[in-house]
């Protein structure tokens, strides 16, 4: 049976030799190190012998001779003790001799305790064995003491860590492997643990405690395992669990409100109940240890979510486009004098971001976008197959996405007119609402307000994107004119599509232009041409008017402009039947001198063009001329035309003949052939009793006395008359009942009086 020190000398031993085969492993699978350590251990087994070696050499005890840091190391005591020993004649044998220029005392390995001098032999067998036998220590490693995944679970909590405790794991990792690098070099362990205090600041329990932690296991994962885990000490603060849920569903519910009216609401909330809450600085730091989201609204927890990349380079050129409108920060003067911020309703390429169309309006609206996209479908000569638009009503209106499906239109009926999106099989991609991260064009328009809204030329009529923001030389009477805004609107698009701001950094450009993307696509690009009519269609204006009851003329004010007024000399060759239905006037908007197309329902009626005005004074001028000749070419041909029908329309009368009477006949007796009959209804005498229906007409009757003939519905009209009349009556008699009532009264007391 081993006695302690033989035990403890055999670990000591055991140490050594691990840290010695750690040292010369170089292999990161730590599934090889473990098999490589076995092979080890099973090769130590059988070749280390306490007093033999494997090739057959004793090893001679008696004449072996130790220095005292020999014996110290051996022992595992502080060489004083040893050199004590010494001079109290512990060792026999042991003399002070000069050694290396000074006295030192050398010790026989006979007169050491059993236990050393059989670690002494192991350590002299495992040299001779390494020196008789070859082996590849290169794959070698101790057996590691825990499996691979919980090493990685042991990365991962030190992963976690802050990083005080990462710094102190580092340092004492620092110290482990300084110590293992001096016994590798074959000092003694005592010398070993006074070198890492006096250069690491370790005392001998500290390193002691290091090697403990790490003692089996690969030197790989000694850094989390010397990581200090601290729980800390100090209890928490007494918080009743229902308390502390009650205030959190609360700072959630309103996380503005001020966290000492939280915590009344849950004291006045935990009465009787037996709450304990801690002090209100203990309550914030509980909060604060709830995750970040937890007070978030809806749509900041969305936002917190990583928003996915799209690759652009995987769309085609006119695959897809995009719409979105904003109003400018800037103030405008439109020509009917309205004094307003602009909206600005933008059509992009989303493959190249090439601005296609862009519109500047009063307000969003219909008309404005299909006029915006029909400028788009004619300046591209393409049609997407996708559109990507924003949710507002001016994009969700039949005429443009009639027969699709928006977040106002869940269903559609079928015998509406299509829109023109869908007669032109494009499908549309709604955004959602409040969503702007879901339409690239969004971050398009910081260009915008950076170089126009914001430029120089704007200063005094730019408002700010919000009241906070307003500039304080803002002045709406310093209004700029809608034109040099539509002017400096177009500069900036161009200049940004030219490069003039810098490459562009989107994904898919490649720092290129947005021209020179765009003229590369083209080459290769195959696209659907939009036809003549779908042009046509997508540019006009649409409103349902009524022509002028006098001259046939169609007036009507675009919006932004003043009104104006339209004619076609076939407007006024409409029978009259039809003048006074309502016509479909379909016009270019923001264009009031264009033509204007009419149509009654589907039917095509003309093109109507504007009437110009004269000035005041120009009586003989070239417009007023030109204005008389249009006039007499209209009025020539339709008098020629009466004066020819009134012509044939002539009857020659006979001559009389002499003595021939002039007068007419008499007068026939009896009332009914000069007055005329009355249209009121006439009071029916009749009993009901006395009236039966018509045969062959059951809304009539007919009298058996009179015979007189009665319709339905008048009778219906004079009963309910006669009800009426009987209620006025009944109402009339209560009133006079009530004015006697109170008149006797009066008199009776001016009589007590």
């Amino acid at each position: 049976m081993k006695s302690k020190n033989d035990r403890l000398m055999s670990d000591l031993q055991q140490k050594r030799l691990d840290t010695q085969a750690v040292n010369q492993i170089k292999v990161s699978d730590h599934g090889q190190a473990i098999e490589s350590t076995h092979i080890f251990d099973e090769s130590r087994k059988n070749a280390v012998q306490p007093l033999e070696n494997p090739v057959g050499q004793r090893l001679d005890t008696l004449s072996v001779i130790l220095t005292v840091v020999q014996v110290a190391d051996l022992i595992e005591e502080h060489v004083k003790k040893i050199r004590r020993h010494c001079a109290a004649g512990k060792y026999l044998g042991a003399q002070k001799q000069t050694i290396n220029g000074g006295e030192g005392w050398l010790i026989p390995l006979s007169s050491l305790p059993k236990a050393a001098q059989k670690a002494y032999a192991a350590r002299k067998a495992a040299e001779i064995l390494d020196k008789a036998t070859t082996y590849d220590v290169v794959e070698l490693a101790p057996k590691s003491a825990l499996p691979n995944d919980e090493y990685n679970q042991l990365w991962e909590r030190y992963e976690r860590k802050g990083s005080n405790f990462k710094e102190k794991a580092r340092n004492a990792l620092l110290v482990a492997r300084a110590y293992h690098e001096l016994l590798e070099t074959g000092v003694s362990i005592g010398f070993a643990e006074k070198a890492i205090e006096s250069s690491h600041g370790a005392s001998r329990a500290t390193l002691r405690r290091y090697l403990d932690y790490t003692k089996g296991h690969p030197r790989q994962h000694w850094e989390p395992l010397l990581c200090p885990d601290y729980h800390g000490g100090r209890k928490r603060a007494e918080f009743t669990p229902a308390a502390y849920e009650f205030l959190l569903a609360l700072k959630i519910k309103s996380p503005a409100s001020n966290l000492r009216v939280l915590i009344r609401a849950t004291l006045k909330e935990g009465v009787g109940k037996g709450w304990v809450l801690p002090n209100e600085d203990t309550i914030a730091k509980r909060l604060k240890e709830e995750p970040a989201w937890v007070f978030n609204t809806r749509e900041q927890l969305e936002r917190s979510f990583p928003t996915a990349e799209r690759d652009y380079s995987s769309l085609a050129l006119h695959e897809m486009w995009d719409s979105d409108g904003r109003k400018a920060d800037v103030w405008c003067v439109w020509p009917d004098g309205t004094i307003n911020r602009p909206f600005v309703i933008a059509i992009r390429e989303v493959r190249t971001r090439r601005v296609l169309s862009i519109r500047v309006c009063q307000a969003p609206d219909a008309e404005a976008v299909l006029g915006a996209y029909g400028s788009a479908l004619s300046r591209a000569n393409a049609v997407p197959k996708y559109f990507n638009l924003d949710n507002g009503r001016e994009y969700a209106n039949k005429a443009f996405t009639g027969h699709q499906r928006t977040r106002y239109r869940f269903k559609y009926n079928t015998e509406e007119a299509q829109g023109i999106l869908t007669a032109m099989d494009v499908k549309v991609k709604w955004s959602k609402p409040g969503q702007g991260r879901g339409k690239s064009i969004e971050s398009w328009w910081n260009v915008i307000g950076d170089n126009c809204d914001r430029a120089p030329d704007f200063i005094g009529a730019y408002c700010g994107h919000n009241p906070l923001a307003k500039p304080e030389d803002f002045d709406k009477n310093r209004a700029v004119s809608i034109d040099v805004y539509a002017a400096k609107l177009i500069e900036v698009i161009t200049q940004y599509e030219k490069g003039d701001f810098g490459g562009h950094r989107g994904q898919g450009m490649n720092g290129k232009t947005v021209l020179q993307v765009y003229e590369e696509l083209a080459k290769v690009a195959t696209v659907r041409q939009p036809t003549v009519s779908e042009i046509r269609r997508c540019r006009m204006g649409v409103k349902s008017l009524k022509l002028d009851k006098k001259d046939a003329t169609i007036r009507f004010a675009i919006e932004g402009y003043l009104a104006r007024r339209y004619w076609h000399e076939a407007l006024s060759n409409l029978p009259p039947a039809k003048r006074e239905r309502h016509f479909n006037v379909h016009y270019e908007w923001g264009n009031p001198d264009a033509s204007i197309s009419v149509y009654c329902g589907d039917e095509f009626i003309c093109d109507a063009a504007p009437i110009g005005s004269i000035p005041f004074n120009d009586h003989e001028g070239e417009l007023v001329r030109k204005h008389m000749a249009d006039k007499g070419e209209y009025l020539k041909p339709r008098a020629n035309f009466i004066k020819t029908m009134k012509a044939k329309a002539g009857i020659d009368l006979p001559q009389l003949e002499n003595g021939a009477s002039l007068s007419l006949p008499p007068i026939a007796s009896g009332a009914d052939t000069v007055i005329a009959p009355s249209t009121k209804l006439q009071t029916v005498e009749e009993l009901p009793s006395a009236l039966q229906p018509v045969a062959g007409n059951k809304n009539q009757l007919v009298s058996t006395k009179t015979g007189q003939i009665y319709q339905r519905k008048d009778l219906e009209k004079i009963d309910k008359m006669a009800e009426e009349q009987k209620e006025t009556d009944a109402r009339n008699a209560r009133l006079e009942e009530l004015r006697k009532r109170k008149l006797e009264k009066d008199l009776a007391h001016l009589k007590a009086g």
